[in-house]
């Protein structure tokens, strides 16, 4: 397993290749330094953890609700637990990923990518895939891309647990969620197919309000010109994060020890055609970027 490192004025970054995963990130300023996503203590720690722990997620992030896949008429099976294939099942996660690039400076940088074959996890397709981490200033960049030669499945995303102060709890957080619905959802969090209206619901955190009793683990349809943010007034440290695709799943664990704000496309959208696509063709390419912001106020 190796280990880099990156570091600007504002930020520290720790990565290493298994799961393309981030081991530690800090936000420094002249008030004290923070860590801000939930670390284990040693970077081979990774190798016990079944949490996708600050790991990137595919060749599908989220649930797919079937023991199959179907792509241009022909069925692909999916490995399933209780009728859920979860986060792509065995999935990039699990996997070592080569290093591409790593550029020092301001804006220091590093890319690595990773060669999915056909049928692996029991998807179509060779797929190349990359992730690129970059800090700009108070901002931590993640961008993916791929490329497939077959018609394939991708929706990929970044499972960090974030974390703003040192409780084990999330009721005192405040979170700012641009959305008018979310994805209702079954007892095994599997999508009905319908979106349900945030307005005067539980769920509704258009305008900052404090979690509470509330506990998330839901897919909102968001409002990508807009940021997510969430805040922690024990120690004014506050996310922002904004992105370019269609829904975000909030997940706030009962374990406490980080928040999610996961950005992909629709879960399950293969059984849900009013859900946006997740195929990917050959020639085409794969784009999901989003920005964190941090700052202490």
């Amino acid at each position: 397993m190796k280990e880099y490192n990156l570091e600007n004025e504002y930020l520290s970054l720790t990565v290493i290749d298994f799961g393309a995963r981030i081991h530690k990130l800090t936000y420094k300023d002249s008030k004290g330094i923070q860590e801000v996503v939930h670390s284990l203590e040693h970077p081979e720690d990774h190798l016990n953890d079944n949490t996708c722990l600050n790991a990137v997620v595919g060749r599908f992030a989220g649930r797919i609700c079937s023991d199959s896949v179907t792509i241009e008429g022909k069925e692909y099976p999916i490995q399933t637990t209780d009728g859920v294939h979860l986060h792509g099942g065995v999935g990039f996660s699990k996997r070592v990923w080569k290093l591409q690039t790593i550029k020092n400076g301001p804006s220091p940088s590093i890319t690595f990518s990773y060669y999915s074959k056909h049928l692996e996890d029991g998807y179509p397709g060779n797929l190349n895939v990359s992730v690129t981490y970059t800090l700009a200033e108070k901002v931590l960049e993640v961008k993916f891309e791929a490329q497939t030669d077959a018609v394939t499945l991708v929706n990929l995303t970044h499972h960090a647990y974030f974390k703003l102060d040192n409780s084990n709890q999330f009721n005192h957080l405040e979170f700012k969620i641009p959305s008018e619905h979310f994805l209702e959802t079954k007892e095994n969090l599997c999508p009905t197919g319908n979106l349900i209206s945030v307005k005067g619901h539980p769920f509704d955190f258009n305008k900052p309000k404090r979690l509470g009793s509330t506990q998330l683990d839901t897919s909102f349809v968001i409002d990508n010109s807009k940021r997510i943010e969430v805040y922690s007034p024990k120690t004014k440290m506050r996310i922002k994060a904004i992105t370019n695709q269609p829904t975000a799943v909030i997940y706030t664990p009962e374990s406490g020890v980080g928040f999610c704000i996961e950005a992909q496309n629709f879960t399950d959208s293969p059984n849900h055609e009013d859900f946006a696509s997740a195929i990917l063709k050959k020639g085409e390419v794969y784009s999901n970027l989003t920005r964190y912001e941090f700052r202490r106020e």
